[in-house]
Protein backbone atom coordinates (compact mmCIF):
# COMPACT_ATOMS: atom_id res chain seq x y z
CA UNK A 1 0.00 0.00 0.00
CA UNK A 2 1.41 3.28 -0.87
CA UNK A 3 1.48 6.31 1.60
CA UNK A 4 2.93 9.72 0.01
CA UNK A 5 2.25 11.33 3.40
CA UNK A 6 5.14 9.07 5.02
CA UNK A 7 7.43 9.58 2.51
CA UNK A 8 7.68 13.66 3.44
CA UNK A 9 9.61 14.98 6.03
CA UNK A 10 8.38 17.16 8.28
CA UNK A 11 10.26 20.75 9.37
CA UNK A 12 9.95 19.13 12.77
CA UNK A 13 12.04 15.99 11.71
CA UNK A 14 14.70 17.81 9.66
CA UNK A 15 15.49 19.70 12.74
CA UNK A 16 15.21 16.68 15.09
CA UNK A 17 18.20 15.28 12.39
CA UNK A 18 19.91 18.44 12.29
CA UNK A 19 20.47 18.17 15.88
CA UNK A 20 21.43 14.42 16.11
CA UNK A 21 23.95 15.44 13.59
CA UNK A 22 25.33 18.43 15.62
CA UNK A 23 25.14 16.16 18.75
CA UNK A 24 27.24 13.49 16.90
CA UNK A 25 29.86 16.24 16.03
CA UNK A 26 30.12 17.26 19.73
CA UNK A 27 30.70 13.59 20.64
CA UNK A 28 33.23 12.88 17.93
CA UNK A 29 35.70 16.32 18.55
CA UNK A 30 35.01 15.24 22.65
CA UNK A 31 36.39 11.99 21.83
CA UNK A 32 38.88 12.74 19.58
CA UNK A 33 40.41 15.41 22.38
CA UNK A 34 39.90 12.64 25.13
CA UNK A 35 42.07 10.03 22.84
CA UNK A 36 44.78 13.20 22.21
CA UNK A 37 45.27 13.80 25.67
CA UNK A 38 45.87 10.47 26.52
CA UNK A 39 48.69 9.89 23.64
CA UNK A 40 50.76 12.55 25.42
CA UNK A 41 49.93 11.71 28.72
CA UNK A 42 51.24 8.25 27.33
CA UNK A 43 54.24 9.87 25.69
CA UNK A 44 54.73 11.75 28.73
CA UNK A 45 54.51 8.99 30.79
CA UNK A 46 57.36 7.42 29.11
CA UNK A 47 59.83 9.99 28.78
CA UNK A 48 59.61 10.90 32.43
CA UNK A 49 60.51 6.76 33.07
CA UNK A 50 63.31 7.42 30.42
CA UNK A 51 65.05 10.49 31.87
CA UNK A 52 64.49 8.93 35.19
CA UNK A 53 66.13 6.10 34.28
CA UNK A 54 69.16 7.57 32.78
CA UNK A 55 69.67 10.02 35.44
CA UNK A 56 69.76 7.04 38.22
CA UNK A 57 72.21 5.13 35.77
CA UNK A 58 74.77 8.41 35.49
CA UNK A 59 75.13 8.80 39.38
CA UNK A 60 75.80 4.76 39.16
CA UNK A 61 78.33 5.83 37.03
CA UNK A 62 79.78 8.72 38.77
CA UNK A 63 80.03 6.93 41.84
CA UNK A 64 81.86 4.00 40.49
CA UNK A 65 84.40 6.05 38.54
CA UNK A 66 84.95 8.15 41.45
CA UNK A 67 86.05 7.60 44.84
CA UNK A 68 83.50 6.75 47.11
CA UNK A 69 84.31 8.82 49.89
CA UNK A 70 84.42 12.33 47.39
CA UNK A 71 81.07 12.63 46.04
CA UNK A 72 78.32 12.88 49.23
CA UNK A 73 75.64 11.37 47.01
CA UNK A 74 77.64 8.20 46.24
CA UNK A 75 77.17 7.21 50.05
CA UNK A 76 74.11 7.98 49.64
CA UNK A 77 73.72 5.25 46.94
CA UNK A 78 73.14 1.35 47.66
CA UNK A 79 76.03 -0.83 46.60
CA UNK A 80 75.90 -2.31 43.45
Amino acid sequence: MFMPDKLLATEVDIFTLQEQYRDLLRQSENERLARSFQTRTSAQRLHRKATNWLGATLVRLGCFLAAPESVPACRLQPAV
